[in-house]
């Protein structure tokens, strides 16, 4: 769902578990830094766009409309 959101140019928010694991922001940067972006895992995305587009990314999710 993140690539596909990508690719239309939809904005995205990532949650990586990383941010489960401290309330320090700093830290949280310093991990993140380490990580290669296709290695993160996710808790969630938040995804922001025009309804049609964030729709085609999201539709067949009941539970995202």
């Amino acid at each position: 769902m993140r690539a596909k959101a990508l690719a239309r140019d939809i904005d995205v928010v990532d949650f990586p578990v990383q941010g489960q694991e401290t309330t320090d922001y700093a830290a949280f940067g310093e991990v993140v830094g380490t990580i290669e972006t296709d290695a993160l895992r996710y808790v969630g995305i938040g995804v922001f766009g025009p309804r049609r587009a964030v729709g085609k990314v999201v539709g067949r999710y009941g539970l995202l409309k």
